[in-house]
């Protein structure tokens, strides 16, 4: 849901504000342009970065034993 807000406020409000006020930059000026393929691909990838990352810590603690976790034994 959240990615889902977060990409239709990308598309929605603060490309369309860059692209009528471009920010001033050393090297020209700079509007946000990305294409919808583009923007999905990218959110599928933070997604499964997500899940990788929740995954292995998960994955590690399923191996120990419930009363080592509970008395913080090493």
């Amino acid at each position: 849901m959240a990615m889902v807000i977060g990409y239709s406020l990308m598309q929605f409000v603060f490309t369309p504000y860059t692209q009528s006020h471009p920010i001033s930059a050393p090297i020209g000026k700079v509007s946000l342009d990305l294409s919808n393929s583009e923007a999905i691909v990218r959110a599928m990838m933070l997604f499964m970065a997500a899940i990788i990352g929740s995954l292995i810590p998960a994955y590690r603690m399923t191996k120990r034993s419930l009363l080592d976790l509970i008395w913080g034994a090493n």
